[in-house]
């Protein structure tokens, strides 16, 4: 049986009529601290009954008309998810997964739509932090506040409108480096400070 294993979806493939459970990948049984970790858990022979997930240190909840778990651990560093099958008669056991829990990861940040250590957006006026298309998490930052420098001028401001810097940006020679310092909060509530570098690249 194959199992998706993914940072955002996990899918659990549990077989036979003893209804064991098979895994793939486990070191990559990850979930996020402030993050909506969705679990979606697939049951061949259950002869009906409802999968049942539990487990301490995490909370669980099953929205409405959807088919995935919502995950949310607390601080333990670790945590063990059971997997059930219950009916009105009675509930069995399964099968426990382990998961370690991990702070969410850093964000890049993106001066337009350039990413970090890239050649620079210089009509840019937003700047955003975010995950890549290769990190499939579902998560929005906010852009608290900034400082941009080039070529020794500075521009400081609040929010992703980076309106008043983009004179030292667009004006700047090629070769020039933009060095942003950015204050971004992101859904688990932490405040990270990060600092990205673009380099300008006119055409010629």
């Amino acid at each position: 049986m194959k199992t998706l294993l993914s940072l955002v979806l996990v899918h659990f493939t549990l077989t036979s009529t003893a209804q064991t459970a098979a895994l793939e990948s486990p070191e990559l049984n990850i979930l996020y601290r402030g993050y909506a970790n969705k679990v979606i858990p697939a049951v061949t022979n259950n002869n009906g009954k409802q999968i049942i997930l539990s487990g301490k240190g995490v909370n669980i909840e099953k929205p409405i008309d959807q088919n995935y778990y919502i995950l949310k651990p607390g601080r333990d560093r670790a945590v063990s998810i059971s997997i059930s099958l219950a009916d009105e008669q009675d509930t069995s056991f399964v099968r426990k997964v382990e998961y370690r829990v991990h702070n969410m990861p850093d964000p890049y940040l993106y001066l337009g739509k350039s990413r970090e250590n890239q050649n620079a957006d210089i009509n840019a006026t937003k700047l955003f932090a975010k995950y890549p298309p290769e990190i499939p998490l579902n998560a929005k930052y906010r852009v608290m506040k900034w400082t941009i420098i080039v070529n020794d001028e500075t521009r400081s401001g609040t929010g992703n409108d980076i309106s008043s810097a983009s004179e030292i940006i667009n004006t700047a020679p090629n070769d020039s480096q933009v060095i942003a310092t950015v204050t971004i909060q992101g859904p688990d509530g932490i405040f990270r400070k990060k600092t990205g570098s673009w380099i300008v690249q006119k055409s010629k």
